[in-house]
């Protein structure tokens, strides 16, 4: 009644009093009922004292009245009564009176929130970033505050969450007028924020995007190299891709970067070797990383083209050829022939003749006859065959020294080294008293190159041989059965095959063991049927269980595949290596699923971290090769990975002696670490789910789907929706 008589003091006072008479207690643990007639109060209350002028009278009254338990609430209510009218001014003005006449109150972080807010809810930018500052640098965790009251006090967990968003809403702010005027007072400023909300907020720089966000700030200001640093914490969890785009950036800044260290550093010294060498380094993990995941990305040609090349650059050939063997193929054809030749010039390099001979042959089947580079990788592949019989004749085997020789002739009768590759074969034939086979290659030679500056020679040694067969007439018979003589790699090659073949059919396990062992070891080539020897051993020795032996063959499988060209390959072949690194990816997904997440928890961690990186690589690995279910139930095991791995942290054994606040941030950290993982689990089940487009609708897919409707119920365990209708009877 006196507040509608506009008699504010005494209303005021009966107000109190009924407050007081009614002995609220705890006011976050009043019934709705007691709560909704509590505000009712102090909005009377609020009101009265707006009416009598606002800051002046609260502070002329509740220095009278100092014992009353809610100065704090009352004030607030004020405030917000003038925030409602939009008195922004009047409703920052009432929270800065509290916290001039109660500078000791406990509420004084909360009163400074609400500054901020009210600023916030105004819109005035020029008013709203200064009160951000003061309030930053009061209550910052290196604060001076922080010394005189506890970390765990309940003004803590609000006071952070305030800091952490106002952190970021400065950051972003600056950041966008540095977009629009490019100016460096800008630049300066959101790099402060950024910098500021990355030292005490880390834990959730990942869920916030800030990484993304500040390396899009240095970079936008040529800060390449702090761009870098920030893509990077945003794209990787150790060898973890989180972010396809960061993973992206961090490929073409780590090229950018080295690229500039090597035009710019001129003058070679220990540093710029050193940071050359990191960019590098850095550029090729990432791309590795990449390729693996992302297969299928549109720019991986480009990427992995210009890593190799960069890897070549330094001799570092075993990286090109792990880069090359990354891809099976790109959609840019220049792509394509430089990475190829690249790998077949690293293979040549490490002197691994064979893997050049076969990359130099896939590229040959690219280009066109007439052409340079038909001619010179022609040249090439001649050479990679070539140093192949140098290599077999350096280790006394002599007859496949031969064969290598032969076969330039045989290939590549044009290019520049099969004469000597020819005249080479001759003499190892004469020197072993192979006096048949020699009279056959000397008829080729002189047939071939009539008018070859070793025409003599060869004259000569075809007397020689004629000579030490010591029968004329009877050599032109011999001449005829070179054909089908008993030494002739094919006629063995078939004998042996038919021999493992028929020990299979007795059940003679060690014989046909023994017998595709041999073949695996002596006949690269034809490559489908010595691809299906190692894997009927790599079956054999399953049947034994004997898995050292069977663990052996299937690394033999991996490492013949990487080193065959792509037009050597069948579907048999790609299945049989799928297939085999799925099972290597089971096996090691066993050793992940074994790990537990406990004390102590650090070493615990990273196993399991490394099994699961090792196991999300070998199904990529599967995943690459094209076979429908292979790769559909590679992808489902990947999601599954991530997801029992994000479970994993959840479930993890918690440390010790945590109070409860303590346990309580503890758990939100955990969460923070695991969301990313679970949400990698949706990105690779819904990969799987999209492959339904192709046609490919099997079992991994529908388990996929299953699993996206537990992890992700929202999109897809919604109900669909049923119109009503009303039958009628006519």
């Amino acid at each position: 009644a006196r507040f509608k008589q506009s008699y504010y003091e005494e209303a005021i006072e009966d107000f109190q009093a009924a407050i007081t008479a009614h002995g609220f207690e705890d006011i976050d643990k009043l019934p709705t009922t007691e709560k909704e007639q509590f505000d009712e109060y102090f909005r009377a209350i609020g009101l009265s004292f707006a009416n009598l002028g606002g800051a002046v009278p609260l502070k002329e009254y509740f220095s009278s009245n100092p014992s009353f338990p809610f100065i704090f609430k009352t004030y607030t209510v004020i405030s917000d009564i003038y925030l409602s009218q939009e008195r922004f001014s009047d409703a920052v003005n009432i929270m800065e009176a509290y916290s001039a006449h109660y500078s000791n109150s406990p509420e004084i972080p909360l009163a400074k929130n609400k500054i901020v807010n009210i600023w916030r809810k105004s819109g005035y930018k020029e008013k709203l970033f200064p009160a951000i500052e003061e309030y930053y640098l009061a209550y910052n965790k290196r604060s001076a505050y922080w010394e005189k009251h506890n970390k765990t006090e309940k003004n803590q967990s609000l006071i952070d969450h305030s800091l952490r968003e106002s952190l970021l809403l400065t950051a972003q702010y600056h950041h966008s007028l540095n977009q629009q005027t490019k100016r460096s007072n800008s630049f300066t400023l959101a790099d402060k924020w950024y910098s500021r909300y990355l030292r005490d907020y880390s834990a959730s720089a990942r869920s916030d995007r800030v990484h993304q966000q500040y390396a899009a700030l240095l970079l936008e200001n040529a800060k390449v190299d702090k761009a870098l640093a920030q893509y990077e914490s945003a794209a990787f969890d150790g060898n973890i891709i989180l972010d396809k785009k960061s993973a992206y950036q961090s490929i073409v800044l780590s090229h950018q970067l080295y690229k500039q260290s090597t035009t710019n550093n001129k003058k070679i010294n220990s540093r710029s070797l050193a940071s050359k060498s990191n960019f590098l380094k850095k550029q090729i993990e990432y791309t590795l990383l990449y390729s693996r995941i992302y297969s299928q990305d549109k720019e991986i040609g480009k990427l992995i083209s210009n890593a190799a090349k960069s890897a070549y650059e330094n001799q570092l050939y075993e990286s090109v050829i792990e880069l090359s063997n990354s891809i099976l193929n790109s959609d840019n054809q220049a792509d394509n022939f430089n990475i190829i030749q690249l790998k077949a010039q690293a293979y040549f390099k490490l002197r691994e003749f064979d893997a050049a001979e076969s990359a130099y042959k896939s590229l040959l089947a690219t280009t066109e006859q007439q052409s340079k580079n038909h001619n010179d990788i022609s040249n090439r592949l001649a050479l990679s065959i070539y140093q192949q019989g140098k290599q077999k004749q350096l280790a006394q085997d002599f007859e496949e020294a031969i064969r290598h020789y032969m076969r330039i002739v045989d290939f590549l009768p044009e290019s520049d080294i099969a004469s000597t590759g020819l005249y080479d074969a001759i003499a190892l034939m004469i020197e072993h008293a192979k006096w048949q086979d020699s009279v056959s290659a000397i008829l080729k030679f002189q047939s071939l190159y009539p008018k070859h500056r070793l025409s003599g020679e060869i004259t000569k040694k075809l007397s020689a041989a004629y000579l030490a067969l010591n029968q004329n007439g009877k050599a032109a018979q011999q001449f005829e059965k070179i054909s089908s003589i008993e030494s002739d790699r094919k006629t063995k090659m078939t004998a042996l095959w038919r021999a493992g073949e028929l020990y299979t059919q007795q059940k003679n396990i060690d014989a046909a063991a023994r017998a595709y062992t041999k073949f695996a070891n002596n006949y690269k080539t034809p490559f489908a049927q010595n691809m299906e020897a190692m894997a009927n051993l790599v079956e054999i020795y399953d049947r034994k269980k004997n898995q050292k032996l069977k663990q052996i063959w299937q690394n033999r499988i991996i490492n013949a595949d990487k080193k065959i060209s792509i037009g050597d390959k069948t579907e048999r072949t790609l299945f049989v290596v799928a297939k085999t690194y799925l099972d290597l990816a089971k096996n090691q997904k066993s050793m992940f699923d074994a790990q537990q997440l406990k004390a102590p928890f650090r070493k615990n961690l990273t196993l399991k971290k490394k099994a699961m990186q090792k196991a999300v690589e070998l199904f990529g690995r599967a995943s690459n090769y094209g076979i429908a279910e292979i790769t559909t139930e590679s992808t489902f095991l990947i999601g599954m990975l991530y997801a029992d791995f994000s479970q994993s942290l959840l479930n993890s054994e918690r440390p010790k002696n945590l109070s409860t606040e303590e346990l309580e941030q503890y758990n939100i950290l955990l969460e923070d670490q695991a969301y990313p993982f679970e949400d990698k689990a949706i990105e690779f089940h819904e990969i799987n789910l999209s492959r339904i487009r192709d046609g490919i609708f099997d079992d991994w897919v529908t388990s996929s789907l299953v699993k996206l409707k537990k992890i992700f119920p929202a999109k897809y365990a919604r109900k669909g929706k049923i119109d009503g209708y009303i039958r009628t009877t006519l």
